[in-house]
């Protein structure tokens, strides 16, 4: 497949197309990283050399589709063992002589007669004949005895007001669309290219607003939406959050959309069950698959396809119901029918089996809120800048240092106003040394849009000392 670095901005100001060309840097920005998802399928998970990162893309002229689910950093495999148990031979049973039969017959209908008072006295906890206990008076008055459940035929006995999965289905699935996404893009050789993605959105109001993964849309110069009644539109971005991997994108509809409650995800417990839904392999929208939640308050780190540029996500539910290629943006359901997450992550290490993870609606729901009516995420800094990690071939073929190199700076932005200049590494950052894209990432989360911050910066063989004043992060559409 083909290679396009993952793009990460460190501008409020500009899009997620922009790119580098010919030999230099690739346009990239901690503040618009995509990082990949690592869907369940190996062909989609994890990209061979050559892959493209940033999106679920797969090359146009092979139309696979990629969620780019994100890759958990640290994967576990135990062995499992399942016991040998011997099944216990019973042994035969002599067969009784007519006379005895008479006899046992007899006996059973003086024990059937007598068996309702027996009945009563064990139920009521008298033990006659047992040496050292007292029999225990019995109640006058007969206590009301317990209703069973009602239970449908057919159906287990549940908890008021949950639902089946097939219920869940007939309620939620129409709520939850597919995503085909295409984006251009440039090489760090300069070649146009022209790439295909797919992945999952769920409907959050009736008006047409979507909330999916920033990773599924981030980049597209088109984005397709079909719902589960096969029609098909054309969305607009609306808005997206990079720091927690969450978009939002509209479709204009003449009626009104079925679209998800949201619950308090706070209220979900380890081993309530998980439904989820979505689109894998962009082309089976609809899919449900069911499972448990296996653990809450998961703190994972997803990497893009070079291992480079980390990010953390923190408070994710980890379920075990299979999370797919193309899952990444859709929906994980309760068994009351309410959406609880929006599935983002897979594990997809060698011998791993369902170890996914999805974004706690308490954490969605203010973040979309804002993105449907701003646009953005306020009072998030922004230096400025496009650039990148350093590669490591590079620093080790040209001595160069470990750090953020700057492949354009933004017009008008604060590392343009505090003399930053395109080749410059950043090194350091607030009195934190940077040696990738995360580190800066993380010491400009501890500030926020107004902070005056020293920067210091490898320029031609020397460091140079700036002073920054950050600007508030505006994610371009």
């Amino acid at each position: 497949m083909i290679d396009i670095s993952c793009k990460v901005m460190l501008n409020a100001d500009r899009g997620g197309g922009d790119q580098g060309s010919g030999a230099d840097f690739q346009k990239n920005n901690p503040e618009d990283s995509f990082y990949q998802v690592s869907p369940a399928y190996r062909v989609e998970n994890i990209y061979p050399t050559g892959q493209p990162r940033g999106q679920e893309q797969a090359p146009r002229q092979e139309p696979q589709y990629d969620p780019n689910a994100y890759r958990y950093q640290t994967t576990f495999q135990q062995p499992y063992y399942q016991p040998y148990q011997q099944t216990p031979i019973e042994p035969k049973k002599k067969k009784m002589s007519t006379g005895l039969k008479v006899g046992i017959s007899l006996l059973l209908v003086l024990f059937l007669a007598a068996g309702g008072v027996i009945g009563a006295l064990i139920g009521l906890g008298i033990r006659s004949g047992e040496p050292g206990t007292t029999p225990t008076p019995m109640p006058t008055t007969r206590p009301e005895p317990t209703k069973p459940p009602i239970v449908s035929p057919g159906e287990p006995n549940r908890p008021e007001g949950t639902l089946t999965p097939r219920e869940v289905a007939t309620l939620a699935v129409p709520s939850v669309v597919a995503i085909n996404t295409t984006q251009s893009t440039v090489n760090f050789f300069g070649q146009a290219m022209e790439t295909m993605g797919a992945g999952s959105g769920v409907l959050i109001r009736k008006d047409g607003y979507i909330a999916t993964n920033n990773h599924v849309v981030a980049g597209s110069s088109k984005i397709k939406v079909r719902l589960f009644d096969g029609r098909e539109f054309e969305a607009k971005l609306v808005g997206r959050d990079p720091d927690h991997d969450l978009a939002v994108i509209k479709i204009d509809s003449e009626t009104d959309l079925p679209f998800v409650e949201m619950a308090d995800s706070d209220t979900v417990q380890v081993g309530d069950m998980a439904i989820a839904i979505g689109n894998p392999l962009g082309e089976l929208e609809g899919t449900l698959t069911v499972g448990y939640i296996s653990a809450l308050h998961r703190t994972i780190t997803v990497t893009d396809a070079s291992g480079r540029d980390p990010l953390t996500l923190f408070d994710m539910i980890q379920t075990d119901a299979a999370i797919n290629a193309g899952n990444s943006g859709g929906a994980l359901m309760n068994d009351r029918g309410q959406l609880i997450g929006i599935n983002s992550a897979k594990n997809t290490g060698e011998g791993v089996e369902g170890i996914g993870f999805a974004i706690p609606t308490n954490v969605v729901e203010p973040i979309v809120t804002m993105l449907v009516e701003q646009g953005y995420i306020s009072g998030r800094p922004s230096l400025g800048v496009y650039g990148q990690t350093v590669p490591s071939d590079i620093v080790e073929k040209y001595a160069m240092p470990q750090g953020f190199v700057i492949s354009e700076v933004v017009p008008g932005g604060a590392a343009e106003k505090a003399g930053m200049q395109r080749g410059d590494i950043i090194i350091e950052f607030d009195g934190v040394k940077i040696k990738q894209t995360s580190d800066l990432m993380a010491a400009r989360a501890k500030r926020k849009a107004g902070d005056e911050v020293k920067v210091v910066v490898w320029r031609t063989g020397q460091e140079v000392t700036l002073t920054l004043v950050l600007d508030e992060q505006k994610v371009d559409q």
